[in-house]
């Protein structure tokens, strides 16, 4: 399922959707997705370092996005770059997620959860000046959120994040269009990295 049981189902949806694709790190015939080699510890990126800290809001080899993270359990918190080709793309990729077309400014609403806002200061270091808070309107979807760093394009994308994060939709038509447009690999990091960050936020300290 394209869902939050597994990040893995969009690469194998993509696979059976446009087998001529070649994702990296594809599992191997009868191998589990999580078996490719690993880097030395000394090589691998600060985050992945750090990744069960669940403390370093920047991102790294994600072109376009500026931070990615998940406080309250379940709302990402998102920064994008603006006039990048991910930014541009962001408005029809909501319509497509909630099913419906024209106006994706008219789907969601500015909000305020408090213990999201006080967990991106104490944790990410963003002011609640500094970050805008959205969630969707309508359809009993209401509990959906999502914050974006740098500005609204950014929370809307953080939205459509937490949207197929709660659903167990393949989004078949979202994949096509992202392949389509040559985002698609793009976007995969995006959702692996914030379902990790999702675990990492809701595994017990040690």
């Amino acid at each position: 399922a394209f869902g939050p049981q597994s990040p893995w189902g969009l690469r194998r949806h993509m696979f059976k959707a446009s087998p001529e694709l070649k994702l990296p790190g594809a599992r191997p015939p009868g191998g589990h997705p999580r078996s490719r080699s690993r880097r030395p510890h000394s090589q691998r990126l600060p985050l992945e370092r750090s990744r069960s800290r669940s403390s370093q809001p920047f991102v790294h080899a994600i072109p376009g996005v500026s931070c990615l993270n998940v406080v309250a359990g379940d709302v990402p918190v998102v920064g994008i770059e603006t006039g990048s080709r991910l930014y541009e793309s962001v408005p029809w990729m909501l319509e497509i997620v909630l099913r419906v077309s024209g106006g994706a400014e008219s789907l969601y609403e500015q909000c305020v959860d408090k213990a999201a806002i006080v967990e991106c200061e104490a944790r990410l270091g963003f002011k609640a000046s500094e970050v805008c808070m959205v969630r969707v309107k309508f359809g009993g979807k209401e509990h959906m959120c999502g914050i974006g760093t740098t500005g609204e394009r950014s929370a809307m994308l953080a939205l459509v994040l937490a949207i197929i994060l709660s659903s167990d939709d393949e989004q078949a038509e979202l994949v096509a269009r992202l392949a389509a447009d040559r985002l698609h690999f793009q976007f995969l990091s995006i959702l692996e990295r914030v379902f990790e960050q999702r675990e990492d936020t809701r595994a017990p300290a040690v």
